[in-house]
């Protein structure tokens, strides 16, 4: 059991905001002794939260240079709270739960800590974009935000 109380963050919020394909992108990542909390908003509210976890035996691979961490097939996506309005964003949100994860894993796997990774997504939807699939605009968006949340890590 750890010593340090489970409600004291080990660090300050980290938060950046950014503009992606012109909308108001913010994101937040609190750090707690039994959990990281992200929060990835388009929309200035919470959004869905799904945590992320994974077995401490799984190993995880190292990225390659300039490249994101691998997710492992092993990571167990739970959602706490909302729900997608459609199939479609829910699989997209659980895709940012798992890469999210992957790359704190990653960071903070030399510390040896592999926490709890709690995520709450709110993105802005495009109607005309409804039934088309993963478009052009959400994998920029997604390769936006996973960039902004490895520069808070590099950091």
């Amino acid at each position: 059991m750890s010593s340090i109380p489970l409600s004291a963050p080990l660090i300050p919020t980290k938060s950046v905001a950014k503009e992606l394909y012109g909308v108001h992108t913010e994101l937040n990542i609190q750090t707690y002794a039994d959990r990281v909390m992200v929060l990835v908003t388009q929309l200035n509210k919470v959004g869905c939260l799904i945590q992320a976890t994974l077995p401490p035996a799984v190993p995880l691979l190292p990225p390659l240079p300039g490249q994101m961490p691998q997710p492992s097939t092993a990571t167990v996506l739970t959602p706490l709270f909302g729900a997608p309005p459609s199939e479609h964003l829910h699989d997209l949100y659980g895709l940012y739960a798992n890469q999210i994860a992957a790359i704190i894993w990653t960071a903070e796997g030399a510390a040896g800590l592999r926490r709890p990774v709690v995520v709450g997504v709110a993105l802005e939807r495009k109607k005309d974009e409804e039934g088309q699939g993963l478009t052009q605009r959400e994998r920029d968006v997604f390769d936006g935000i996973m960039k902004m949340v490895m520069d808070v890590y590099a950091a």
